[in-house]
């Protein structure tokens, strides 16, 4: 009898560090418009995030103020993640998704419904997670209407240089 217990003790005390270990310590950001900077334009709009800190995974609640243009948080966007490195003070803006062999990391994303995004960070090398955070000084969204930029070329237009869409878009803070 005492061996039964025991053994339920143990099993229940290994349940118990599983779920802990388990736990999801993934970095979130809150989806608070308020936190949020919009630039809004009748095909496209800008969501300014500020810093944040993804370690592993990051969900992203997006949000699209009320305009005038009809562009809504209901209507199926396509969504172009940059941020800038808080390292080093980088100036260049890094697409999601992107490989820095060096740094063993890559980063993509996922996306469930609607404008929820989820980044994600893993070693370059497999698909184990990075482990580490990687901080951002600046994390921009470009979300846009398929039909501004369908049929383009690549020669027409780069959904992979920040700066270039933004100036497509017209997009300028």
């Amino acid at each position: 009898m005492k061996t039964k217990s025991f053994i339920s003790n143990i099993f229940s005390i290994s349940l118990i560090i599983l779920f802990i270990s388990c736990s999801n310590d993934d970095s979130s950001f809150d989806g608070n418009p308020e936190t949020q900077q919009s630039l809004v334009k009748a095909d496209a709009a800008l969501i300014a995030l500020g810093k944040n800190t993804l370690r592993d995974s990051l969900s992203l609640d997006l949000v699209i103020p009320e305009n005038d243009y009809g562009l809504s948080n209901t209507e199926p966007l396509l969504l172009f993640p940059f941020y800038k490195s808080a390292e080093a003070e980088s100036k260049t803006w890094l697409p999601v998704p992107n490989v820095q062999i060096e740094k063993n990391l890559k980063t993509y994303y996922s996306r469930s419904n609607g404008l929820t995004l989820v980044l994600h960070a893993e070693k370059f090398d497999s698909s184990m997670p990075y482990g580490n955070n990687l901080k951002f000084k600046e994390l921009n969204i470009i979300a846009v209407r398929p039909s501004k930029i369908s049929g383009l070329t690549r020669n027409e237009l780069d959904v992979r240089d920040y700066n270039q869409m933004i100036d497509y878009l017209d997009l300028k803070q």
